[in-house]
């Protein structure tokens, strides 16, 4: 049986909710899976650098190498690191490169 749930409002900074959505994009969870998730981790102090892989959805590595196709790890890492960028980022980068 699930642990029963309380909805607690928390107001955020526009750039840190804009933060969370793009990681919660990028692991194909909702936005509060994602909150829990890391509030979690981290309230179990957990190290930024173990956390990360921690909260990858089990079966992430290998969903994401099917919807990419063939790349090659170059082209893998680079639309990892992509997807951690902030939206703003993004289109920064885009700006710059094209």
């Amino acid at each position: 049986m699930r642990e029963p749930t309380e909805k607690f409002i928390v107001r955020l900074p526009k750039a840190l909710r804009n933060q969370i959505r793009d990681v919660s994009r990028l692991y194909r969870r909702s936005m509060n899976a994602e909150v829990v998730l890391r509030l979690e981790y981290t309230l179990k102090g957990i190290p930024d650098h173990a956390a990360e892989k921690a909260l990858e959805p089990a079966m992430f590595p290998h969903i994401e190498r099917i919807l990419r196709g063939d790349i090659t790890k170059e082209e893998e890492h680079l639309v990892i690191c992509f997807r951690r960028l902030s939206s703003a980022r993004q289109k920064a980068l885009i700006d710059l490169i094209c």
